[in-house]
């Protein structure tokens, strides 16, 4: 097998954008889909656990508009969570825009104190939400959100996504339109924070609009064991294009941000990932 090593960057974008090599286009859309589908999760998953994921901007050490607290004496009908030029520490995220969830101070409370009796529903959703990262910047939208159903008796989250759709525009031309939702539902355990985050079951169908093609993203024993980091460290993710048999692979490392990629002809590398944190 062929190793390689390769860096999701703007400088590759160019590139692909006049090359007229099929499967070379093909292998980027694989990527990016593994990015793009990673950071749907990550996102969702923070809101749903609660997490304060950005607390400060690089410029100051006590920005208000990177905190992703919870405070559910404030909740009325829903908690939200406005960005305004965050930028995430250490990386080149700029963050901006609504993230909110549907739900009331009683549901609020009951799972900021781990107190739900049977089950409990929440939905995020997003008004004018983007982030800028070196890629571009990406809106998201959804117009009926990302459901999460919580089950105090399993313990676990179950995640439907009806209609996220996720556009990338760099330098005023639109390169990236994706449509994501859940074929199965995706059932998830454990917290980021405290280092038992597992997905386990489920699937997704992700629909590339600007190109017109269809791919399964299909996740398996995905593990957050690493508090500090917003991608997985253990497990494995699988993208399966609908026309064909072939699929490629993302096999994640303890190393934060860091996966081992296996492309649809076998070759082997080493794959930077840049998304996740959102």
């Amino acid at each position: 097998m062929k190793n390689f090593k390769i860096q999701l960057s703007v400088l590759v974008l160019p590139l692909l954008v006049s090359c007229t090599v099929g499967v070379v286009q093909e292998k980027f859309s694989d990527q990016r889909i593994f990015e793009h589908v990673l950071a749907t999760l990550q996102g969702t998953m923070e809101d749903f656990e609660f997490n304060s994921q950005f607390r400060v901007s690089e410029s100051s050490s006590a920005d208000d508009t990177c905190v992703r607290g919870i405070n559910c004496s404030l909740v009325t009908e829903k908690i939200s969570h406005g960005f305004d030029k965050c930028k995430i520490i250490s990386s080149s995220v700029e963050l901006n825009g609504l993230a909110f969830l549907d739900l009331t101070q009683s549901a609020c409370l009951e799972l900021i104190s781990g107190t739900v009796d049977s089950t409990l529903s929440v939905t995020r959703k997003f008004t004018n939400f983007s982030r800028k990262d070196s890629h571009g910047t990406t809106t998201l939208k959804s117009e009926s959100g990302i459901l999460g159903t919580y089950d105090s008796s399993a313990e676990e989250w179950q995640i439907l996504i009806s209609d996220v759709e996720r556009s990338t525009t760099l330098s005023n031309q639109e390169t990236e339109k994706w449509s994501i939702k859940t074929e199965d539902a995706l059932k998830i355990k454990g917290a980021r924070a405290s280092s038992t985050r597992f997905l386990f079951e489920g699937s997704l169908k992700v629909e590339d609009l600007l190109n017109d093609q269809i791919y399964t993203a299909t996740p398996t024993d995905l593990r957050w064991n690493d508090p500090t980091c917003c991608y997985p460290s253990s497990g494995s993710m699988k993208v399966t294009k609908s026309t064909a048999t072939a699929f490629s692979t993302l096999d994640f490392e303890a190393e934060c941000g860091v996966a081992n990629w296996i492309d649809t002809d076998g070759k082997t590398g080493e794959l930077t990932l840049t998304l996740a944190c959102e």
